[in-house]
């Protein structure tokens, strides 16, 4: 597209207005790493995603965002996400274990099922309490196909029934469960600190320095569990349908988890994020008029860095569409090259804990069983709002099981 339209290109869309398209490293850096007051990625998220929950990071801009992101982000740090590796593994070998032999099964849904669970125990770490099983059956229920269809396309409730009211529904009934978990907390205040996100949300302050009611933590954490429940399931879902049909690299993998190599187990998530990434974009809204790709950006037009595009460009991947995890061997991606979390001071606040999620499903799984592809084609994407999925939901065949 670029290639054919030159870069900026501009899309003319219904709902946002113009958007402003664009994969140069050099444009890619300027967007993400710019001054927030100018390109505002919460207004651009609530603009794309209205049915984005209102009082959350992802819609939040300048002080109220830096606030809330440095309350949350000790909890997604490198010691508090290591802690949550056991449970990783855990719930991989769990799934493992229903997975059936020897005939095609969609990986998605069981994949879901595993980070789930270890969303929850980052957000809301009560596996011993009797609330849990309950907190995980709702969320699933939130994400069903029909709520995905009102999250992604930000419809709104018009009928009887539709996809945003049965979403609205399920949203409702979680902030029920989260606020009991809240007030079951405040109860037992001084027993003991989670040190989770919701511990956290609870001791912090908003950007006028007052504690956050109830209803700011509720969205931050249904936001948190949505966005990073559903995106992580959909990458490891891309990264097996990709290693199964690429023979050698499986093999290469397989070898490396045997002789712990992670480094190698790391440059296969990377190479996967890059060629399959399971969002299409980043976006901002420019406030002012600015500099872009050598043309002038207009207050108000939504500005799109195409993650797709950025990861396909020849001149810094050659043969881009292959599989080669030895691009990212002993080398750190360039912030403005290698962009599947986004970047600057919006990047991802679940980056790392989605590294190590993938990093060590994938060991887990290649070391206790045996994949193969169900066909030779690969699967083509299929849009899902801004999330690129597998359009048969990663489907595999196991021929083998080890204990």
């Amino acid at each position: 597209m670029l290639e054919r339209y030159g870069e900026p290109c501009t899309l003319r869309t219904y709902s946002v207005g113009p958007l402003i398209v664009v994969s140069r490293p050099d444009s890619v850096r300027a967007v993400l790493t710019g001054d927030g007051d100018t390109f505002q990625a919460g207004r651009a998220n609530g603009a794309i995603l209205p049915i984005l929950e209102r009082d959350s990071l992802l819609r939040a801009d300048g002080e109220q965002h830096r606030r809330r992101r440095h309350l949350m982000a000790p909890a997604f740090r490198a010691a508090s996400v290591d802690r949550l590796a056991d449970l990783v593994v855990g719930q991989t070998r769990t799934a493992i274990a229903r997975w059936p032999i020897g005939r095609p099964f969609a990986l998605l849904p069981s994949l879901r099922t595993i980070t789930l669970e270890v969303i929850l125990g980052a957000i809301i770490s009560v596996p011993e309490q009797a609330g849990h099983a309950e907190l995980a059956w709702r969320v699933r229920r939130l994400l069903g196909p029909a709520a995905l269809a009102a999250i992604w396309l930000g419809s709104r409730p018009r009928r009887s029934y539709s996809p945003a009211r049965v979403f609205e529904h399920h949203r409702q009934a979680l902030h029920v469960l989260v606020r009991r978990e809240i007030q079951r907390r405040r109860q037992h205040a001084g027993e003991h600190s989670r040190g989770d996100v919701l511990d956290r949300l609870m001791a912090g302050r908003d950007e006028n320095d007052a504690p956050l009611d109830d209803r700011a933590i509720c969205d931050e954490v249904v936001t948190l569990l949505i966005a990073g429940h559903e995106t992580t399931s959909i990458a490891l879902a891309w990264m097996f349908e990709r290693l199964v049909r690429h023979p050698a690299v499986l093999a290469q993998a397989r070898g490396a988890t045997t002789c712990g190599d992670t480094g190698f187990l790391d440059a296969v998530v990377k190479e996967s994020l890059r060629t399959r990434p399971p969002l299409l974009d980043t976006v901002r809204m420019v406030t002012r008029p600015v500099a872009l790709g050598g043309r002038t950006v207009p207050a108000g037009a939504v500005v799109m860095v195409s993650i797709p595009l950025v990861h396909r460009r020849e001149d810094i991947y050659p043969d881009s569409e292959v599989l080669r995890p030895e691009r990212f061997l002993g080398t750190r991606p360039a912030p403005s090259e290698w962009v599947p979390f986004g970047g600057g001071p919006r990047r991802c606040l679940g980056a790392d804990l989605a590294l190590v999620e993938m990093t060590n499903v994938l060991a887990t799984v290649l070391a206790r069983t045996h994949l193969e592809a169900d066909r030779g084609q690969h699967e083509p994407a299929r849009l899902l709002g801004t999330a690129l999925v597998p359009s048969r939901r990663g489907t595999i065949i196991v021929r083998g099981r080890r204990s």
